[in-house]
């Protein structure tokens, strides 16, 4: 129960009680990372549904569903997205690049590319329908489980910081394995999902046609959602690796928020295409 806390407490601003932050604790606390997700992902389903009945307007919807993680989380992924990109953007030599990173101050290029994040995710989360967040939604918590898995086995570029201290501390055989659960059980939702799907379609009315097409496209999304994840996370350790030398908290956290942008975009013209296609 103190592994779960201490994740919450780092990674979310959802109010936890104290605990001893010691090496008996931390060991498994990464394991209750991806949870964090998951709530992320349910508030996330039930603020569109709500704007549904509503009838709030796209960009109101699309406003809320980009606050909802920043909110949750208290913005610890977007700090390391806007400290990375300033860290990139200064074209330095590996040494230059880490200690951009520690320095507090944020730098121009971060707050143009942070505004530019925002922009598209209000824009494309005004765009998505509800099968488009219901499957998108999934992705909170297999960022995260990603990132776990990262912690565990790549190399870390510095031998401090947040992320160094929970690598140390962390059992990483139960923490691969708890990741790699994590993404299994993602696949498998989506599968028992759609298998769902396609008879309650049928006892409403839905012809054979329009009926396929829908598991057509489930299909479809579910093979991009995951292609999204394997093409991210290999841009990741290979830009880390290349650039840094290997992993840090500020690069865990613009993994987590590149992924998710890259996903959500990816849903949206893939569900566009698929409508204007038929």
């Amino acid at each position: 129960m103190s592994s779960f806390i201490i994740a919450f407490a780092m990674y979310s601003k959802i109010p936890m009680p104290k605990v001893t932050w010691n090496e008996k604790n931390m060991r498994y606390a990464i394991c209750y990372f991806p949870l964090i997700g998951v709530v992320i992902a349910l508030l996330e389903v039930v603020a569109y549904r709500l704007c549904e009945v509503l009838q709030c307007t796209p960009i109101l919807r699309g406003i809320l569903l980009t606050v909802i993680p920043l909110l949750v989380t208290g913005g610890i992924h977007m700090d390391g997205f806007l400290d990375t990109v300033d860290a990139r953007s200064s074209y330095g030599d590996r040494v230059k690049k880490l200690e951009i990173l520690k320095d507090p101050h944020t730098g121009a290029f971060a707050i143009i590319k942070g505004i530019l994040y925002i922009i598209l995710q209000v824009g494309f989360f005004s765009e998505i329908s509800w099968q488009g967040i219901v499957i998108y939604s999934w992705i909170f918590m297999l960022s995260r489980a990603m990132s776990g898995f990262a912690l565990a086995n790549f190399r870390g570029a510095k031998k401090d910081g947040l992320l160094a201290t929970f690598a140390k501390g962390a059992n990483k055989t139960v923490v691969t394995f708890t990741m790699v659960l994590y993404y299994v059980l993602g696949i498998t939702g989506f599968v028992i999902a759609m298998v769902m799907k396609a008879p309650f379609m049928d006892t409403m009315g839905v012809d054979h046609f329009q009926s396929m097409s829908q598991i057509l496209l489930l299909i479809l999304l579910e093979m991009a959602v995951y292609g999204c994840t394997i093409l991210v996370f290999w841009y990741y350790h290979s830009f880390s690796y290349r650039e840094f030398g290997g992993i840090t908290g500020d690069l865990a956290g613009y993994f987590v928020q590149i992924l998710e942008l890259v996903t959500l975009i990816t849903i949206v013209i893939i569900e566009k295409v698929w409508i204007w296609s038929l």
